[in-house]
């Protein structure tokens, strides 16, 4: 046996040797140790997706362009994927950032990518978690591929070409219309444009007054609970307020039948009504010191009457009231008598 031979021997055992066991093992490179956190200390964190496709342990953390970290673990749980990520202890990560993953190229192995820029919150510590609702997924070549398939299977393309027979069938010989309407739509723009300031103005007053609404929403919840209480009431009462209208309109046809038939009539009689009150308006003049006069008598009246007898301070000529009853004429002229000895004395003469 020559040397040749052995050495063919020898290197076709090797290779069967190193074969057989990794074929044993079922040894592939997905199963190689890979690197599952950085380099130097680092904390733990996770972010949940509702998806993640292609991401493996080992896979990038990027902030910006920078890697941060790597993909520790990936599971799932209650129906939601979660990516465990260890982060290197000179990078905070505020509570409110985000995660996305996405991918460097359109083969490229998917990573993921934490954006702070907006993120103000508290950092992160050793087992804190990104929420569904701030986590995204990047297109993927996958998607792009099914979403072009799904257009290229006849889903869009029969309509466009529909839509384009039928733009055809419209313009053909409309041409001048066309143009005209193109026109139009350039002048309506135009003073669309020239108008900006006002309807930028209008936009502003309706915002405030949306906002004032949304403002007064609890005084505007309480009268329309108040209002609720009223509005039943009517419809309870609508048969009566049907029943009030159509009184109140053959009120209105008799109104109207009473005032053709006897205008003239009317007319008359509100004239003398403005002679009167024409004449009730000279009087005004007079019934001031008339009513004067009275309030002054009554006032005296009333001084007069203490109890229940009234002061009079006159002269009664009982002579006289005597002849007049006797014989039915004027009495003779009695001298004015200034005590009762002397009407007493005088007589009738």
């Amino acid at each position: 046996m020559t040397i040749r031979t052995r050495t063919k021997l020898l290197t076709s055992a090797l290779i069967v040797g190193v074969t057989l066991p990794a074929a044993g093992c079922s040894l592939s490179l997905q199963e190689l140790s890979v690197g599952r956190s950085p380099d130097g200390s680092s904390y733990r964190i996770s972010a949940q997706f509702d998806g993640v496709d292609r991401v493996v342990p080992g896979a990038e953390v990027r902030v910006g362009q920078e890697v941060v970290g790597r993909v520790s673990d990936v599971s799932t749980r209650d129906f939601t994927a979660q990516i465990e990520m260890r982060i290197r202890d000179d990078v905070p990560i505020p509570r409110d950032a985000t995660a996305r993953i996405e991918l460097p190229t359109a083969l490229g192995n998917p990573f993921v990518r934490l954006d702070i820029g907006d993120a103000a919150g508290a950092p992160m510590s050793e087992g804190d978690t990104i929420p569904l609702d701030r986590t995204s997924r990047g297109p993927d070549i996958e998607s792009g591929l099914a979403a072009l398939a799904t257009v290229l299977n006849g889903s869009g393309i029969d309509q466009m070409h529909a839509i384009m027979n039928e733009l055809t069938v419209a313009f053909t010989g409309r041409s001048d219309k066309v143009r005209e309407l193109v026109d139009m739509l350039n002048d309506t723009l135009g003073v669309v444009d020239d108008h900006r300031d006002e309807l930028d103005r209008a936009m502003v007053a309706s915002n405030d007054f949306a906002a004032e609404l949304a403002a007064g929403q609890p005084t505007l919840d309480r009268a329309m609970t108040g209002l609720a209480p009223a509005v039943d009431l009517l419809v309870s009462q609508r048969d009566q307020i049907v029943a009030l209208m159509g009184e109140a309109s053959r009120l209105s046809r008799e109104a109207q039948h009473v005032l053709g038939s006897a205008g003239s009539e009317l007319s008359a009689e509100i004239s003398d009504a403005g002679a009167v009150v024409a004449a009730l308006d000279g009087f005004e003049s007079q019934l001031a010191p008339t009513l004067n006069s009275v309030a002054t008598f009554l006032g005296g009246f009333a001084a007069a009457t203490p109890g229940d007898y009234t002061t009079f301070d006159g002269t009664f000529d009982v002579t006289a009231v005597i002849a007049k009853l006797l014989t039915g004429s004027a009495p003779l002229e009695v001298p004015e008598a200034r005590t009762l000895p002397e009407v007493l004395r005088g007589g009738v003469r």
